[in-house]
């Protein structure tokens, strides 16, 4: 019962609930920042990567203080590494960005098509609710995919 009517709820909002959807769209799932970060990691990281080549090719050619070597060996394989563990945050922050951005796009169109329900329907359940939290005082918050959070009872 109490699922039917946050549900219903939204569904009385929905119109609102869309119209925000389009501007919210537009900043919180904009990923272009994330994408010209990924651009200039990749280009760092292959220059960083034919700098330690030419820096073992080198030492394999020409006698050299194998200590300071190391020293520069060192300092750009951590650099590499650097780089490389940050190129693999951006990427995963833009898929989990992507992800979450289809799954609410979804939400939207489910939400478009959604009358008041009368009864339990398991597909609304599952097409638009992310979930739910029983409180001690027997209120229960219901969040959505898009974010949306209806409280009711008490």
């Amino acid at each position: 019962m109490l699922f039917i009517k946050s549900v219903n709820m939204l569904v009385k909002d929905k119109q609102e609930i869309i119209a925000t959807h389009k501007d919210m769209v537009k900043t919180v799932f904009d990923t272009s920042s994330l994408e010209n970060e990924q651009l200039k990691l990749e280009e760092e990281l292959n220059i960083v990567a034919d700098k330690v080549n030419n820096c073992i090719n080198e030492n394999a050619r020409k006698l050299q203080d194998q200590d300071e070597y190391e020293k520069k060996y060192t300092s750009l394989v951590n650099r590499f590494n650097t780089v490389e563990s940050r190129l693999k945050e951006v990427k995963a922050a833009i898929v989990n960005k992507q992800a979450r951005h289809d799954e609410v796009e979804y939400f939207i169109e489910d939400l478009k098509k959604q009358d008041l329900l009368t009864a339990f329907d398991e597909n609304v359940w599952l097409s638009m609710v992310d979930y739910l939290c029983v409180h001690k005082d027997g209120k229960v918050e219901f969040t959505f995919l898009d974010g949306s959070v209806i409280k009711i009872g008490g």
